[in-house]
């Protein structure tokens, strides 16, 4: 009798201790597939902006002796100096990957920005000449294209006005976790 009972406790211990591994592998195998399962669009953040800023600058300035039709001319003076993108509205749609650590705009998709820093209340980031900071409290952005200096020499030599440094572009942004379509 004491045998048997015996036997039947050790076969319920020797099961609970089965069952507690089996279900601790189970959770295991469950916590490391959630957390290395792809996210179709978790990692990414879509905004679509609306500008309420654009630079402050007066075209008129980049000349000694202004022209008549001041926007006509500088466009053209720009173009043939090869800087005229740097005067072009930025673009509205912007992805950023945070997994990627990377913007992108759809519109202009050869232009990648570099996430810097990622926070619950602000993403940064920087290319070669522009900058992107986010403020995910109040969803503005503030874009920035900044002018070389060698370009800046050049305009200042053939045209006798000054170009400025940075160009700012403040927008208003809605933001989803999924593309619109």
């Amino acid at each position: 009798m004491y045998t048997l009972m015996y036997f039947h406790y050790h076969a319920h211990y020797i099961f609970i201790c089965a069952l507690r591994v089996i279900m601790t592998r189970t959770l295991l195998t469950i916590s490391l597939g959630l957390l290395t399962a792809p996210a179709a669009f978790g990692d990414s953040l879509y905004l679509n902006c609306t500008q309420t800023e654009g630079p402050a600058y007066n075209l008129a300035s980049a000349y000694k002796k202004a022209p008549q039709d001041v926007r006509a001319q500088f466009l053209q003076d720009a173009l043939e100096q090869g800087i005229v993108g740097n005067f072009i509205q930025p673009p509205t749609s912007w992805e950023i990957d945070l997994r990627k650590k990377t913007i992108v705009s759809p519109e202009e998709s050869n232009k990648v920005i570099n996430v810097l820093s990622d926070s619950p209340i602000k993403i940064e980031g920087a290319s070669g000449v522009a900058t992107f900071t986010l403020n995910r409290i109040n969803a503005t952005l503030a874009y920035s294209i900044r002018i070389n200096e060698g370009a800046r020499d050049t305009w200042q030599k053939a045209h006798g006005g000054k170009l400025p440094e940075t160009l700012t572009y403040k927008y208003k942004c809605a933001s989803s976790n999924q593309p619109a379509l």
